[in-house]
């Protein structure tokens, strides 16, 4: 593949929904079967990069979530923080 995954999954789905509203007229008359199968790559795509999206999404929020201040290590700072704020009071 001359492109990167990233051109091939932008442009690929483009173009079969492209060529499935080109031939719908054939579709909508039962002559051709293709464009069933164009819509099932383009929905087939469509989920693939939703969940590769998804997950690297969810990876960088998890690898992220201590600079944020929600990791576990800056929620026990702060019951440690109020322990001996109350322990001084």
């Amino acid at each position: 593949m001359p492109f990167s995954g990233v051109w091939w999954a932008f442009v690929f789905p483009v173009g079969a929904f492209v060529l499935a509203m080109v031939n719908i007229d054939k579709f909508i008359s039962g002559i051709a079967f293709l464009p069933i199968l164009y819509y099932a790559f383009y929905f087939l795509l469509l989920g693939l990069w939703c969940y590769i999206f998804g997950k690297q999404t969810i990876s960088y929020l998890l690898k992220t979530r201590e600079k944020r201040g929600i990791g576990e290590e800056n929620s026990r700072k702060g019951v440690e923080n109020n322990v001996s704020v109350n322990a001084e009071e």
